[in-house]
């Protein structure tokens, strides 16, 4: 027993020595910054219009390719942090002329990641980390005004379809659209509600995706068209989740987590005015901690496959291009 105290105590030092601590933070950008900078976001677990979240500072990599053509494409990462996988597509994005800020929005908030439980970071934390960082970037003198885009995967993802959203762009003090496009992959889509958005939506989705099923996708894009938003589903027939990670094998995760069921109960409602987001039964909320925790021991299920579709590479990154581009 003594030893464990020992081991426990320790770790408990080293966790503490570990704690994140953020550089200067940048209200606005001068043109002379580069790699990681600083700014403040709201840590909105759930959104709050009522302004009550706490302010956080979060982080991402920025870089000005010397092709810039005045551009910039905001990247979300999904449940696994910051990767390979997004360093690449911040590269291709730079060949193509854009600017590039690469957000972390797990080390700030001293999480790894959350592909085992989806409770300690939201996507709404995450949507307006994604608008703030619009904001950071319209300061840039080389970044033109109204030319900021997103780019997201799968938690990510759904953060960029979020902060694509006219309520939510209010609630970060922005005007919409506030994104000039936003372009997702395969993103979590299990909402309903007819919500309005100026700013163009594309979905990239695996047909074969059973992380984050594309039906979902497809019902809730019907509901944002249905209020007037410009939205496209581009359907990778036989694709995996993660299928833009050409390098990946195929793969099978049974400790990660996921919502298959369309049911009243597991699925939530979007209301325009963003008040708490429930259950379209009413039986579970997602604003704190434990309320989400509920609802995903009432929904969730464990296991699912990931794996990258290479020889479909040259075409996504076309329609990619050509999203951006529109």
């Amino acid at each position: 027993m003594k030893t464990r105290r020992l081991a426990l105590a320790a770790a408990f030092l080293l966790l503490a020595a570990c704690a994140y601590q953020p550089g200067p933070v940048s209200e606005r950008l001068t043109g002379a910054e580069e790699g990681t900078v600083w700014f403040e976001s709201v840590d909105a677990y759930d959104f709050t219009p009522d302004g009550s979240a706490p302010p956080i500072v979060v982080e991402g990599d920025l870089t000005i390719p010397e092709a810039h053509d005045g551009a910039a494409v905001v990247l979300s990462h999904g449940s696994g942090g910051v990767g390979a996988l997004h360093r690449r597509w911040a590269e291709v994005l730079q060949g193509w002329g854009y600017a590039t800020l690469t957000l972390d929005h797990f080390g700030p908030r001293e999480v790894i990641n959350t592909l085992h439980s989806q409770v300690r970071v939201t996507e709404q934390q995450m949507a307006l980390d994604i608008l703030n960082a619009v904001r950071l970037l319209e300061s840039h003198p080389a970044i033109a005004p109204g030319s900021v885009r997103v780019m997201g995967w799968s938690k990510g993802g759904t953060a960029g379809l979020l902060a694509a959203l006219d309520p939510v762009q209010r609630l970060a003090g922005l005007a919409p659209p506030a994104l000039a496009a936003a372009v997702l992959f395969y993103p979590y889509c299990n909402f309903r509600g007819a919500v309005p958005a100026k700013t163009p939506i594309t979905i990239l989705h695996g047909t074969a995706d059973d992380w984050t099923p594309i039906g979902f996708c497809r019902t809730f894009l019907g509901d944002l068209e249905a209020a007037g938003a410009e939205v496209a589903l581009i359907e990778v027939e036989g694709g995996l989740h993660g299928f833009d990670n050409w390098r990946a094998a195929r793969s099978e995760q049974p400790r990660s987590v996921t919502i298959r069921e369309a049911s009243p109960r597991c699925t939530l409602r979007l209301a325009p005015d963003l008040t708490a987001t429930r259950s379209l039964d009413g039986n579970h909320g997602v604003a704190s901690f434990a309320e989400r925790r509920r609802f995903l021991e009432a929904c969730a299920v464990r296991g699912v496959t990931y794996g990258g579709a290479p020889l479909r590479r040259a075409e996504i990154e076309e329609a990619v291009r050509a999203a951006l581009a529109d």
